[in-house]
């Protein structure tokens, strides 16, 4: 093994470790309530952002997992899938509720011109 190659996974296994620690919120560097990106994650692994990020000449990620983990937010791309759906679903609720709301205020309204 080169030493190239050497420190591509000594950098790679910092990063995977750094990742497994943010998701268990057991951090080193990061403060509790960090925000989730790679410039932290960067600093927990403590290395140069430009390292995380860095890409081949094909275009694709040297640390693909550390970046596609970060992409796909806290709780993996399930969390992410889960939280879409609540919106969603908060959204509905909110629509119902104007929709609510606005056949109460015409009502009231009516009530009022009678008076």
């Amino acid at each position: 093994m080169s030493h190239q190659e050497k420190i591509l996974e000594q950098n790679r296994r910092r990063l995977v470790e750094a990742v497994e620690r943010m998701q268990s919120g057991k951090t080193l560097v990061l403060a509790a309530g960090f925000a989730w990106n790679k410039a932290n994650l960067a600093r927990e692994a403590q290395m140069n952002k430009d390292t995380v990020v860095r890409k081949r000449a094909d275009g694709r990620y040297v640390y693909p997992e550390a970046n596609h983990a970060i992409e796909a937010g806290p709780g993996g791309p399930q969390a992410k899938a889960s939280t879409k759906c609540q919106m969603r679903a908060r959204i509905v609720e909110l629509e119902d509720r104007v929709v609510r709301m606005t056949k109460q205020i015409a009502e009231l309204s009516k009530m009022a011109a009678k008076k």
